[in-house]
Order: structure tokens, then sequence, then C-alpha cells
């Protein structure tokens, strides 16, 4: 390793290691109760269901009925992204 390739591998090494400390010092913000403060901007935008569809009738489903929906679901998809999409006959 040359001289100088050396010189700037220790001093931004010297640097990392000196704004590590900084990090360890934080402490996240309390409310009133003593609890994390977390105020801010929250979303509940999600695209997870938190209830099963009524389309399946039991915890179990089958390969079939699985390829069935994610096919399904694909051709919506795909409707959404290419809405001016011709229909091939």
């Amino acid at each position: 390793m040359q001289p100088v390739h050396f010189y700037w591998f220790f001093v931004c090494s010297l640097i990392l290691i000196m704004s590590l400390p900084s990090y360890a010092e934080y402490e996240a913000p309390k409310n009133f109760f003593g609890d994390p403060d977390l105020h801010g901007t929250w979303t509940n935008a999600t695209l997870t269901a938190l209830q099963r569809p009524e389309e399946f009738d039991s915890l179990v489903v089958s390969v079939g009925r699985e390829r069935e929906v994610t096919q399904t679901q694909e051709d919506l998809y795909e409707d959404i992204d290419n809405p001016n999409k011709q229909a091939v006959s």
C-alpha cells in the first residue's frame, strides 16, 4: 500500500471512529408517562389484509386454489398497470 493511500485510509478510519460515540449517546425522547414519544407522521396504508377474505373457506388452501387466486390477482394488477391494453382476440 502506498503511503498516500495509507494516510487517507487512516484519516477516514479516524473520522469514522470519532463519529461512533455520538450514536451511543442518543436517547429517544420520552412522553409525560416515560414511554417513548411516538409523535410524527403515521399511515395505515398497507396491502396486508388484517382479516382473511371470505372467499377462503378454511385455513388450509389447496395448491390449485392458490394458483387460481394468484393468477386472478396478477391479472387484476396487469389491468391496473396497463389500462389501455387492447384485448387480444
